[in-house]
């Protein structure tokens, strides 16, 4: 996992966390990165470091681990299995999991495969396979508050109408066997340019945990793709970019209509940064959504910065900023579903119908100076608060939820979870963590609040502050490389521990016949992924 976490160090340059230095040199210097904590990716398997494992062929590693071009003869790697087991208890949690639903009880992922390279020719073949024991918990059927009797009782009973949303309450009432393609890609390379086709997983925008535009919470969107395959340097600055159009599915629990099981998406995102200041970078994303039926032969499907009248579509932009300087990062990711029609409108209602995060990191090193020696270590602090509960000055169109569709009535989703950032609409939350990493162990804590759903409770039978949804708890993480038959290997354990409060927005206080529902949130998770090839 650090190997690939260290390509996307190289590859995306100051966008890399300072979690990708805390072990060794800082990146930036000949465009390369040391050895990573493990801590980027230690409470999920399929995060930003998935999206290189298709790069990750494109270099291979020298001794001081810097990168440089790989032999054009024909190559063929293994990339090594890589496990997560999950054990939750109560509600389960199962954000930024990737493909994974890890429902309640134990869940398991593995991956596992093989890259090719050919001359410009590079593919990698990482299927997953995911189980869950799926165990049985307390819900609300889907037509218990929306009446919706042509949906499955397992969708969601709150978004529907124009919230609607493909969120299922459960992911079936059996235990799960999923077999997916994965981390797989095909694409070529040519004159600093990718060209392909990927299921792999992407996190767009700064953030470390999850993105609000694209993040690590569903399955990765089957997709092909363009990219620039290192910044392209001009006079004016240092430019990345990517575009992909790619196909969305709805889950098996939410409709009976076979008409609209698929859709379409087509996204884009720019980043620059200046010449004289790389650890600054400031980006723009856009990404539209629309029916299959109506999308294909239209040629406005591949424009994503403009609407078009010719067919409906659901929209997400957002606007980010990432400045690393001294061992601290400060990072901001702001995301709309209706982008505000000029700067007057800006100006005046900066926060309607617009989430966010905010983020700062801070890294500290104790010892011989650079954190890479064996009697040296490095403290790292993390904060973020995340918000897609966006506040609205003047009701001048129709509600609708943060996350949920208008032309498509599956929303922000792909098989039932989001694309977004794993709270889902109406959520907020707020992070703070403390790692102790050294050449070989990391051990740290962090405590996390989050209010679900919080759109919601206004259309519930008297609302009050007494029944919001919140979830408050606390965990411990450690993680130790190691070798595994003479390959080296991180193994990381999460265990954290807290109440869910007002579950589902059950709280007796001012309400007649009511109850108070509380839950224990217990969730275990084992790591063991490669660190090299």
């Amino acid at each position: 996992m650090a190997n690939t976490m260290t390509a996307v160090a190289c590859l995306i340059g100051p966008l890399a966390p300072l979690a990708a230095q805390a072990t060794g040199t800082d990146a930036g210097t000949a465009g390369c990165a040391a050895a990573v904590s493990p801590f980027d990716a230690l409470s999920r398997l399929s995060t930003r470091a998935d999206s290189a494992l298709f790069r990750e062929p494109l270099a291979s590693r020298d001794a001081s681990g810097c990168t440089r071009p790989v032999a054009r003869s024909a190559r063929v790697r293994a990339v090594w299995p890589s496990v997560m087991l999950v054990a939750a208890g109560g509600i389960p949690d199962s954000r930024s999991d990737g493909a994974l639903w890890a429902g309640r009880g134990p869940s398991t992922m593995v991956r596992g495969g093989l890259t090719i390279n050919v001359g410009a020719v590079h593919a990698t073949l990482a299927p997953e396979l995911w189980v869950a024991q799926n165990r049985a918990y307390d819900i609300l059927p889907s037509s218990a508050i929306s009446q919706r009797n042509d949906r499955s009782s397992l969708a969601s009973p709150f978004y529907y109408g124009p919230h609607s949303l493909d969120l299922p309450s459960r992911m079936g009432v059996a235990p799960l066997r999923i077999a997916a393609p994965g981390q797989s890609a095909l694409w070529l390379s040519l004159k600093g340019a990718d060209l392909g086709a990927s299921t792999s997983n992407i996190i767009w925008g700064p953030g470390l945990r999850d993105g609000l535009l694209l993040g690590a919470t569903a399955p990765g969107i089957p997709r092909a793709f363009i990219r620039t395959a290192h910044p392209i340097r001009t006079r004016f600055g240092l430019w990345r970019g990517e575009w992909f159009i790619g196909t969305l599915t709805e889950s098996r629990w939410f409709d009976a209509d076979t008409t609209n099981d698929r859709r379409t998406i087509g996204a884009a995102r720019l980043e620059w940064s200046p010449v004289r200041v790389p650890s600054l970078v400031l980006g723009v994303y856009r990404a539209m959504q629309r029916p299959q039926h109506t999308a294909y032969p239209s040629a406005g499907y591949a424009d994503v910065w403009r609407s078009t009248t010719r067919t409906p579509t659901d929209q997400m932009a957002g606007l980010f900023a990432s400045y690393a300087s001294s061992g601290m990062r400060a990072y901001l990711e702001v995301v709309s579903p209706h982008p505000p029609s000029g700067i007057r409108t800006l100006l005046a209602t900066p926060g309607d119908d617009r989430g966010y995060q905010l983020g700062v990191e801070r890294r500290i090193i104790r010892g011989n100076g650079n954190g890479s020696g064996n009697g040296s270590s490095t403290w790292l602090l993390h904060a973020e608060v995340m918000n897609t509960d966006p506040g609205v000055s003047i009701r001048d169109r129709p509600p609708r939820d943060f996350y949920a569709g208008k032309a498509v009535s599956h929303g922000w989703t792909h098989r039932g979870q989001l694309l977004g950032a794993g709270i889902g609409p109406g959520g907020t939350a707020q992070w703070f963590a403390v790692d102790r990493i050294t050449k070989r162990l990391s051990v740290g804590a962090y405590a996390e609040r989050v209010r679900w759903n919080n759109e919601v409770l206004p259309r519930l039978y008297l609302p009050t502050i007494f029944r919001h949804d919140v979830t408050v708890r606390g965990g411990a993480r450690a993680s130790v490389r190691t070798r595994i038959a003479g390959h080296a290997y991180e193994i990381g354990a999460d265990a954290s521990w807290g109440t869910r409060l007002n579950y589902l927005f059950q709280n007796t206080t001012w309400i007649r016949d009511f109850r108070t529902v509380d839950l224990r949130v217990p969730q275990l998770r084992l790591i063991v992924s490669p660190r090299g090839g």
